[in-house]
């Protein structure tokens, strides 16, 4: 990987996208970091008026890149020093991220296609707005490796769906399509797979 993610302008908005494909856009550190200066970026500049944060066609983010985070720790291993598991996780770096969206002085909007799981979907609703696709849906698998749903998506899943619907998601790993989503309020506007996505903020 070169970037971890890759910009561009669009008109008044700064467009970043995670640049993982390999691993259907699960983030690590230097994804979160990457998207920290996008965001400080776009808003100390009076031109732009709006991030959107987005992935490709396959998926918006599957979540954390845990071959990255065992790669790293194994690398810390063999140098004979004790992995912190603070440090060698992207958790510091993806809670930053989210306490700078929901602080913006910008919108910031997830444009999803393909799944928002585990930290993907922490992001995603962390942000002011979603856009997603027909084939998108959104799901908290942490139950099922021993996890609890990290990124702060405990609290804005409540704030997003209700305590109930974000419960299920939680505890039941359930899988909250578009159409759900949208019902639900949580997606602003669906939009076809793969095509270029509305942007209102030129």
């Amino acid at each position: 990987m070169t970037d971890a993610i890759l910009t561009r302008r669009e008109g008044s908005v700064l467009v970043a996208r995670i640049n993982n494909s390999a691993r259907r856009n699960a983030i690590a550190k230097e994804h979160c970091l990457a998207l920290s200066a996008a965001l400080a970026d776009a808003s100390s500049d009076p031109a732009i008026r709006a991030l959107i944060i987005t992935g490709d066609e396959t998926a918006f983010c599957a979540g954390a890149d845990l071959v990255a985070a065992a790669q790293e720790a194994a690398a810390a291993q063999a140098a004979g020093e004790t992995p912190n598991p603070a440090e060698s996780t992207m958790l510091p770096q993806l809670n930053a991220l989210v306490t700078e969206i929901q602080a913006a002085e910008i919108p910031v909007i997830a444009a999803v296609e393909g799944a928002a799981a585990g930290a993907g979907a922490s992001l995603a609703f962390a942000c002011d707005l979603i856009v997603a696709g027909e084939d998108s849906y959104f799901t908290l698998p942490f139950g099922k490796i021993g996890l609890i749903p990290d990124g702060g998506v405990s609290l804005t899943a409540l704030a997003s769906v209700g305590r109930h619907r974000a419960l299920a998601l939680a505890l039941l790993q359930d899988k909250l399509g578009v159409a759900e989503a949208e019902a639900a309020g949580l997606v602003t506007t669906r939009a076809p797979q793969a095509t270029r996505w509305p942007l209102h903020w030129r």
